[in-house]
């Protein structure tokens, strides 16, 4: 069932402790005549669990999305049904929420802006942080200058370090996929309310999502398409979805010293096993144990889970157009 289609729906599966065979997906939200997308799982503090969505009417493209919003008191098992969240036309979820150090929820999002009444086709989607301060029950809406064209920021916040050189260390930071198919984008925040204007980084962007987290050692690890408009062959193709590579950045993702690839697209059988060539969307986290925890679109025909560590991304390398560099360089790639 493809993108946009009536019907398409959300599902979840689980890893149960210990075991390394996933659950059969389950459904838990779907429409005839609606496409939804994008979800976004979040354990609140207290452990309930909430899982928000995009909504939009089957066919009609993104204009007139909006986000909805589901809760599970039982780990899971069981789902409220859905409620409209975030209602203004367009908008779109796909990162995970930020608990802010005072409890506040910050969810990042965007928005399709053709959706907006009176903005023309040609405005540029745009990106925007909600942030709750009553536990999901309402929101605010902060804007982030210069953006037009940025999307699906992902936040994360960056660990405390002691010195006085790091007295001017943001405390949160995003990044950002890019319409522009360019490059990643960067803003910081000082609170999570605030932010900078973006700027681009030396990681390259093909119009596709982004994976991020902080670990335990500080730095943060990067998942991503490691291609651009550049590499897209003949004057109107998009830019490849291949390779999938992972990075490490030590200074809040200004350098990016060790890159290498999961996914290549060149792997043996890869050119028989069906499906497009591409390897998209991933996500990102760090198990208590130091495992990283990568999952990503494997060929539009299902979806890849890999277990690696940190020591595994240093001894690697890339074909891809980004190679590993630990020289500090401006916002001019």
């Amino acid at each position: 069932m493809r993108e946009g289609a009536s019907g398409v729906a959300i599902l979840v599966s689980r890893l149960k402790r210990g075991s390394d065979q996933w659950t059969s997906p389950v459904v838990v939200d779907q429409q005839v005549g609606r496409s939804f997308q994008n979800p976004v799982l979040f354990e609140a503090p207290g452990g309930k669990l909430w899982l928000f969505h995009s909504s939009q009417e089957a066919d009609k493209g993104e204009s007139n999305a909006i986000v909805l919003c589901l809760t599970s008191d039982d780990g899971g098992a069981t789902w409220s049904s859905a409620k409209p969240v975030f209602t203004k036309a367009g908008a779109f979820d796909r990162q995970p929420l930020t608990v802010l150090p005072n409890g506040d929820w910050l969810l990042p999002m965007y928005y399709s802006a053709a959706g907006q009444p009176s903005a023309p086709s040609s405005v540029p989607d745009y990106p925007a942080m909600q942030v709750s301060s009553d536990h999901g029950t309402s929101w605010k809406e902060y804007a982030i200058p210069g953006a037009q064209g940025l999307v699906q920021p992902i936040v994360l916040q960056l660990p405390k370090r002691r010195g006085s050189s790091e007295s001017s260390r943001p405390e949160f930071v995003a990044f950002f996929r890019s319409r522009a198919a360019d490059w990643i984008y960067r803003s910081t925040s000082a609170n999570g309310y605030i932010w900078t204007t973006p700027v681009r980084t030396r990681l390259p962007n093909n119009n596709a999502s982004i994976g991020a987290a902080v670990l335990k050692d500080g730095r943060i690890v990067m998942a991503f398409n490691n291609c651009s408009r550049a590499d897209a062959i003949g004057p109107t193709a998009r830019p490849p979805r291949k390779p999938l590579s992972i990075a490490l950045s030590a200074d809040g993702g200004i350098t990016w010293p060790w890159v290498r690839d999961v996914q290549t697209g060149t792997e043996p059988g890869a050119d028989t096993a069906g499906g497009s060539d591409e390897y998209s969307y991933p996500s990102i986290v760090q198990s208590e144990d130091g495992s990283l925890h990568l999952s990503f679109t494997f060929r539009r025909l299902t979806i890849k889970y890999i277990v690696l560590d940190e020591n595994w991304i240093e001894r690697g390398g890339t074909i891809g157009r980004f190679q590993a560099s630990a020289v500090a360089h401006s916002d001019q790639p």
